[in-house]
């Protein structure tokens, strides 16, 4: 391959996300010499932006060679298939979200991984967001020793199938469901916040008809264990079609911190955090709110638009550079893609499911 100053890179920025906001500028270290977008309006427009050679998807862009790193940006369930495609041609690669449609595509990323495929870091979003890393801040400085962790979804408006942006999120066949590709984000969430991994979940899932759509989605709720004893719950309805709502919270050994935050079309417009003190008895003795954000309705700061702010200092991980973001290797984050395949087979094989362990610990207790 051709040889790049350091500092900058050549790979593929998927606009898929981008469908929904404007496309942002390169920054100064990002060379993006290629890039697919399956919409020909969206794929014209980021050419003008880049000024890159275009391609219909992934697959053409990677047989066309002359990259250095491949970046995955797309809301799609096909992450497992372009990850393989961009490690048989020996790239680098950045994945926006882990996604994988089944257990044998977890495995046999995971069984490349081990075989020696080139460097491969993931973003989980939740953890580079700014209203999350914030939430995090708070809850280290105020509450004590994380204890309990809970998380609540509203969230059917990105998969209905009158959304344009994602009708195939609750299509089973083809990505293994809603749990598969939202739960990771969740649990990713639930261990940075609490500080530890999750060692063993649980899972329900109650099939609830949702009025207007096309079929029978899920109604789900998981339990988790930390090694420590700290649990954590995460739950979440398909019933709201046109809104997205989080509730979230950090219990600990001094106080806890909760917020709530609400989007329409993708756009925030109440989010509010909440300091509780306890005392000696573990009473709630005093609630002070805090304001992190608040933006009106219509403002056009989209959540999707502040996780790609801070795609550039991901990009500059992978490459080496000092980083400002977070992200995770590729085996843990299959390590949680296959912990919410588990809890999500269990989940629909049998209503309430026995608890399931992290893979990493399946393994070792085999050894």
């Amino acid at each position: 391959m051709e040889s790049i100053p350091k500092g900058s890179i050549r790979g593929d920025l998927h606009l898929g996300w981008l469908g929904a906001c404007p496309p942002r500028p390169p920054a100064e270290r990002c060379v993006v010499a290629a890039l697919a977008n399956p919409d020909p309006v969206e794929r014209e427009k980021a050419s003008r932006l880049y000024k890159a050679r275009t391609h219909a998807n992934a697959e053409e862009l990677i047989a066309a060679g002359g990259l250095d790193a491949l970046v995955i940006q797309t809301p799609t369930p096909f992450h497992a298939t372009q990850v393989l495609a961009g490690w048989r041609a020996g790239l680098p690669i950045f994945c926006e979200k882990p996604f994988c449609r089944n257990a044998d595509e977890v495995v046999l990323l995971r069984n490349t991984l081990k075989a020696g495929a080139p460097r491969t870091q993931v973003n989980f979003e939740f953890r580079v967001s700014g209203v999350p890393r914030r939430f995090h801040q708070l809850a280290a400085t105020h509450i004590g020793h994380p204890v309990h962790f809970f998380w609540r979804v509203l969230d059917e408006g990105w998969s209905t199938p009158r959304h344009p942006l994602k009708p195939w999120k609750m299509d089973v066949a083809e990505t293994g469901g809603f749990i598969n590709e939202k739960l990771c984000h969740y649990l990713d969430l639930a261990q940075w916040m609490m500080g530890e991994p999750i060692a063993r979940v649980s899972a329900c899932a109650a099939p609830i008809l949702t009025r207007g759509s096309r079929g029978i989605w899920d109604n789900v709720s998981i339990h988790g264990w930390c090694s420590s004893g700290a649990t954590v719950h995460v739950a979440w309805c398909t019933t709201a079609p046109t809104r997205k709502f989080y509730a979230g919270g950090v219990v600990g050994a001094r106080g806890a911190v909760f917020w709530d935050w609400w989007l329409d079309d993708c756009l925030v417009n109440r989010l509010t955090v909440t300091r509780h003190d306890l005392d000696a008895e573990g009473r709630m003795r005093e609630t002070r709110p805090v304001e992190i954000e608040s933006y009106a309705e219509g403002d056009q700061k989209a959540l999707t638009h502040n996780n790609h702010a801070s795609l550039q200092d991901l990009i500059n991980r992978l490459l080496g550079i000092e980083p400002v973001g977070e992200t995770v290797c590729a085996q843990e984050a299959l390590d949680l893609v296959d912990l919410c395949l588990a809890s999500e087979r269990s989940a629909r094989e049998g209503g309430c499911a026995q608890e399931v362990g992290a893979p990493s610990q399946k393994s070792a207790a085999a050894s």
